[in-house]
């Protein structure tokens, strides 16, 4: 074989060994078998050998580049160190839904394989996850909690059936203390779709009801709660959708479900009806004249809620008259009451306190009116400027603590003896503020309690304060409903 000419077996010998620093013993064994033409061309190859060499580290170098910002994209640390380095990097959790949740999520669906994991993730922490869940539930249960507590003093339809509003706020109650997060997940979903619905098909019998004008004045006294006129009653509606549309709240708007609910509601509606029957005359007139406005395609009304863009299903015009018609009440149904679980309040009536004692606080009352309105404030915005302690004892004597929002808060400060009407829900909410643990009642009772005293509240502002002033109650409300749900977490625990 002449000294130019290399078998493949003699080139691959030579590459190994340029690649290799070690040499295993199949090197030694062909080296003692071809050293002497090896060591005579060596020099002849050296050239190409180097270059060979070369091109394969630059091979190396450049899938390490690239493997390396592949690693990065991913949120990996890569790491040139050894294995104990690899541990201490930060890897992206697998299996996992992305944070924020959000109603409508594609990869919230309980279906999914990496939200199911969510309830098995035994060594993992998923607090995250769970406390991102119990923020979006917390909005829902408490605008759910609130509206269904307006339908109780309204007299309005519960729907109180399997699929129904009702059933997935007792849903919505039982999930929130299981351990589970897709029973919370599938839980709030179905109570965002049959909430979503049902305010809408409200918020159009409100306004509708609202174009009757009935021409009575609406005042509270202290023992009988007036209900809120429709236009106010619209706006309370109107600021509970809004935190239902809220993009924190719900990413994905599922119109097709909405409408399904409220096919089936309008559907059982209407047999309702047709077992009862209906006059289309009344006693003022309500009926005819909304008929009037219902079954005339050129009104506003028609035009708004008759359109393509609203996620709404009309109903008959004659069901529609019904429905509008409940919301003309001055006072709360009695069956409420049969709803909402008795407490006894703190309240010190005035006939336990020694006259003369009482006559001195009456005088003192006289001199903060008076100079409230020296200084244009109410007699609530003088007092709120005293301490908790103080609130307290005013407001267990049913004096007025309420805000310039409040419609009793001019009469309360014109009279200050006037027993306020809005005592009850104060001391309501101060209560619930003040006690550390869950107390007597469950969870299911207390958001009740609660959610009438959120409903007297956004019904007593004024009706000439801008409607910020409700969602700034509403969202008051959410921060009480999530203290009352971390008590029940922790007391389960």
């Amino acid at each position: 074989m002449s000294p130019g000419h290399r078998s493949p077996s003699q080139l691959w010998a030579i590459a190994r060994r340029k690649l290799f620093s070690r040499r295993g013993s199949y090197d030694k064994d062909y080296d003692s078998q071809h050293r002497s033409s090896g060591s005579a061309d060596s020099s002849s190859l050296s050239e190409q050998n180097d270059a060979f060499y070369k091109y394969s580290q630059e091979v190396l170098e450049k899938r390490d580049m690239v493997y390396r910002k592949v690693i990065e994209n991913m949120g990996i640390r890569s790491s040139d160190s050894t294995g104990a380095s690899y541990a201490s990097a930060s890897m992206v959790p697998i299996g996992r839904p992305p944070l924020p949740y959000t109603i409508g999520d594609p990869e919230w669906n309980t279906t999914n394989s990496s939200v199911k994991y969510l309830d098995h993730a035994c060594d993992d922490d998923i607090s995250a996850y769970r406390n991102s869940v119990l923020a979006v539930y917390t909005r829902v249960y408490t605008v759910a909690k609130v509206v269904f507590m307006a339908f109780l003093h309204y007299g309005l339809d519960l729907d109180d059936i399997p699929d129904g509003l009702m059933t997935y706020i007792r849903n919505a109650e039982q999930a929130v203390i299981s351990n589970k997060i897709t029973d919370l997940v599938d839980s709030v979903d179905n109570l965002y779709r049959a909430l979503y619905a049902r305010l809408i098909m409200e918020l159009a019998n409100v306004e509708l009801c609202s174009c009757f004008n009935f021409g009575v004045a609406r005042v509270s006294s202290h023992n009988n709660f007036i209900l809120p006129e429709p236009r106010h009653l619209f706006n309370i509606f109107l600021a509970c959708k809004q935190f239902l549309d809220s993009a924190t709240v719900c990413s994905v708007f599922n119109r097709e479900a909405i409408g399904e609910y409220q096919s089936g509601f309008v559907r059982r509606s209407v047999q309702n009806l047709i077992g009862v029957g209906i006059a289309l005359d009344d006693l003022i007139g309500f009926r005819r004249f909304v008929l009037g406005i219902v079954e005339n395609r050129e009104s506003p009304f028609r035009q708004k809620w008759g359109g393509g863009g609203l996620v709404y299903h009309m109903p008959p015009a004659e069901l529609l008259a019904i429905q509008a018609e409940r919301y003309m009440a001055f006072t709360a149904r009695e069956t409420h009451r049969l709803m909402i679980p008795d407490q006894v309040l703190p309240f010190v009536e005035r006939y336990t306190i020694d006259p003369e004692r009482l006559e001195r606080e009456f005088i003192q009352d006289h001199r903060q009116a008076a100079l409230a309105m020296l200084e244009g404030k109410t007699l609530g915005d003088l007092r709120n400027e005293g301490t908790t302690d103080e609130l307290m004892k005013y407001v267990k004597e049913r004096k007025c603590i309420c805000r310039s929002t409040c419609s009793c808060s001019l009469i309360c400060t014109r009279e200050p003896e006037r027993p306020c009407p809005c005592a009850e829900w104060k001391i309501t909410v101060m209560l619930a503020q003040s006690r550390s643990g869950r107390g007597p009642l469950g969870l299911r009772d207390r958001c009740t309690v609660l959610s009438k005293a959120v409903f007297l509240e956004v019904a007593s502002i004024r009706d000439d304060i801008d409607t910020f002033q409700i969602a700034v109650a509403l969202d008051r409300a959410v921060r009480l409903f999530a203290e009352e749900i971390e008590k029940e977490l922790f007391a389960e625990a």
